[in-house]
């Protein structure tokens, strides 16, 4: 199981405000096999690069940080 929570601070119009994200993933059925947590969450964004450069989204070639890419 993969716990994901962050929180922010800061105003909005002059007034304090926080908001939190909370989720909570667990093993996935993929292709008739159970994945772990961990191994399909970090496969995610690999997979999104992927899909990126396969659509014409990226450069095909040279070094693209997968943080440079919005």
């Amino acid at each position: 199981m993969v716990v994901l929570y962050a929180a922010a601070e800061g105003s909005n119009g002059g007034r304090r405000a926080r908001e939190e994200f909370v989720r909570v993933y667990r093993p996935l059925l993929v292709a008739g096999a159970t994945r772990t947590t961990i191994a399909w969450t970090t496969a995610a964004g690999a997979v999104g690069m992927v899909e990126l450069l396969a659509e014409g989204s990226l450069p095909d070639s040279g070094l693209v940080r997968q943080e440079e890419v919005s």
